[in-house]
């Protein structure tokens, strides 16, 4: 089932199945969380009264691939003149702890040698057994369950509410299309 918000924002419901996102839970914690730091125009900067969750960052090319599979059918081109050409292999996980947010902002573009751009971000919400945490809109409030995908356009203002209870776990990584001048045979 799929919920579209805007032209912008579109959840898919249970994308993926219990067991996948119970793994990439584990697949996180095996590698280790780290305090997130957030992007400025100085570079990566610690500012938790911004962000105070944690996160793990990984690159992954055929993990990429495997989940490209999943979720082309639902990606659509927000500009309707560029090809998807895959997801970015650079992924991140997030976990929340109560008390912790991600505040107001919005996402940028990842370009690749190719001129290949970041348009979409994509998060999978991986659990359920937590309270709070919502993933907010100017207009939309949006509470993915385990499984569910969300996609919205870069340059949505968006923030990640407070966690009240529970840990939440977020898969992060973004959908990318061909250079305007460059169309791919992808």
């Amino acid at each position: 089932m799929i919920y579209r918000y805007s032209n912008k924002i579109l959840l898919v419901k249970k994308l993926l199945d219990d067991k996948q996102c119970d793994n990439y839970i584990q697949m996180a914690e095996a590698i280790g969380f780290e305090e997130a730091t957030i992007t400025t125009s100085q570079g990566y900067v610690m500012n938790k009264n911004v962000r105070n969750n944690d996160r793990v960052i990984f690159d992954d090319p055929e993990f990429a691939q495997g989940l490209f599979k999943i979720i082309k059918p639902y990606v659509e081109d927000p500009y309707k003149h560029l090809s998807c050409v895959g997801l970015n292999e650079r992924f991140r996980f997030y976990r929340y702890y109560p008390g912790q947010k991600f505040d107001w902002h919005y996402d940028g573009s990842y370009k690749r040698e190719n001129g290949e751009r970041s348009r979409w971000t994509l998060l999978f919400y991986l659990n359920n057994d937590y309270r709070g945490g919502r993933t907010q809109f100017l207009d939309d409030d949006i509470a993915g369950e385990k499984g569910d995908a969300l996609l919205f356009v870069h340059r949505q203002v968006h923030c990640g509410e407070t966690v009240q209870s529970g840990v939440k776990y977020i898969l992060r990584t973004d959908v990318m299309y061909e250079s305007p001048g460059n169309k791919s045979n992808h």
